[in-house]
């Protein structure tokens, strides 16, 4: 998989670096979809099952904030969730009035595991051949970009509730 990668980046044109970005979130949009293609799930109930791999149980109110969708989508997305077997509800255990949303250990939640580890894989050889100084370098870049799309993502959230346009992020170093 690596090799063919490589062989398609190479028989490219160099180009700017705005454009590799966008490229590269372009893939990652891409196969997002292919898994949720492959689940039968739709692209929002791939985007709360990632949301909930990556940062873990959740409330549905939680979950709505992180994606902007309403509360009442999102109840519609979790029971079609739980309903295929991804999810559950149960009780908070700090607040009894909430509930919790986690991820269970299904078949079809291992596959997307196992397509996870496979991309691990992937990466981790991708990773490998670059030095540590390399690494660090890419690490800060991939944090302050995800910084900036947590910014920018909830600007235009909120967007829904004010009539202003989202401010430009300003990049720390």
């Amino acid at each position: 998989m690596i090799k063919e990668a490589k062989s398609v980046i190479r028989s490219q044109e160099p180009k700017n670096n705005r454009q590799l970005v966008r490229e590269y979130i372009c893939q990652s949009v891409l196969y997002q979809d292919a898994v949720a293609r492959k689940l039968e799930l739709t692209p929002s109930d791939m985007k709360c099952f990632v949301i909930m791999a990556c940062y873990g149980p959740m409330t549905a109110g939680d979950l709505a904030r992180r994606t902007g969708y309403t509360t009442g989508g999102i109840t519609r997305i979790l029971d079609h969730l739980e309903k295929r077997g991804f999810v559950r509800r149960r009780p908070s255990d700090n607040d009894r009035r909430a509930i919790i949303i986690e991820l269970l250990a299904t078949d079809e939640n291992r596959m997307v595991e196992h397509t996870a580890v496979g991309f691990d894989q992937v990466i981790a050889q991708l990773v490998s051949e670059f030095s540590p100084e390399d690494m660090r370098v890419i690490a800060d870049f991939l944090q302050k970009g995800t910084a900036l799309f947590h910014t920018m993502t909830t600007q235009l959230q909120e967007l829904n509730t004010k009539e202003t346009v989202p401010q430009a992020v300003e990049v720390k170093h």
